[in-house]
């Protein structure tokens, strides 16, 4: 796989964001759901990748740098995780 100068690989965002928030992708997306997501986390240190495993449906993975962080938004977008 090919990354530009500058660009975060997974491995950084996993190691460097310690605190991870799976979310499942419905079969239609997310929606506004997702610009919600955003918008709840416009404050906090946070990236976000994808995730795919063999066998089950799509997730992405939000990645915070604090547990509090976390916490906060698994319980506010609990319904899609």
């Amino acid at each position: 796989m090919v990354y530009r100068k500058g660009e975060l690989t997974k491995r950084k965002i996993l190691a460097d964001w310690p605190h991870h928030v799976r979310v499942h992708i419905p079969e239609l997306g997310l929606g506004t759901r997702l610009d919600e997501m955003h918008a709840f986390c416009r404050d906090m240190a946070y990236q976000t990748t994808g995730l795919c495993l063999r066998g089950e449906s799509d997730a992405a993975l939000w990645c915070f740098r604090s547990a509090e962080d976390a916490a906060a938004f698994a319980e506010c977008f609990r319904d899609v995780l």
